[in-house]
């Protein structure tokens, strides 16, 4: 692989390290059953799915 084709990747490498990052911290830190299952509940707001969307909005060339 040459220096430029490296270049061209690691932002996308970045990208997809970040959003596992984000995936496992997420897990990690929900506190309850019904804050760490991924069914929509009556109390969902929705924010981690618009934070996954938002990113990848961002990364959608």
């Amino acid at each position: 692989m040459s220096a430029t084709t490296v270049q061209h990747l690691l932002p996308l490498l970045l990208a997809y390290a970040l959003i596992a990052l984000f995936l496992v911290a997420e897990r990690l830190l929900r506190r309850g059953e019904h804050a760490k299952t991924i069914k929509r509940q009556p109390t969902d707001r929705g924010s981690t799915r618009f934070v996954g969307l938002a990113f990848g909005a961002a990364c959608w060339p």
